[in-house]
């Protein structure tokens, strides 16, 4: 029997114009936090273009201080994960 959580994997949104934007969580802490589920509310709700989207979730991503990292133009993967502390 596996333990495999299908929680842990990676959010996928496929758009209707051929658009992919992938959401991956760093940690499961991150994506079980309150910061965590408003930022998933918040693909519920996106509507546009891949570009903006992504653009949408990084943007969410900051208002809620989590870091996020892009990569790729297509399919766009979004890394959240827990604000690192700043000093200074």
């Amino acid at each position: 029997m596996s333990s495999h959580d299908p929680a842990d994997e990676p959010i996928e949104v496929h758009l209707p114009d051929g658009g992919q934007v992938i959401v991956a969580f760093d940690d499961r802490p991150t994506r079980d936090s309150e910061d965590g589920a408003e930022l998933v509310a918040t693909l519920f709700v996106a509507d546009g273009s891949e570009g903006g989207i992504a653009t949408m979730i990084r943007e969410e991503a900051e208002h809620l201080g989590l870091d996020c990292a892009t990569d790729g133009p297509h399919p766009t993967v979004i890394r959240i994960g827990a604000a690192t502390t700043r000093s200074g």
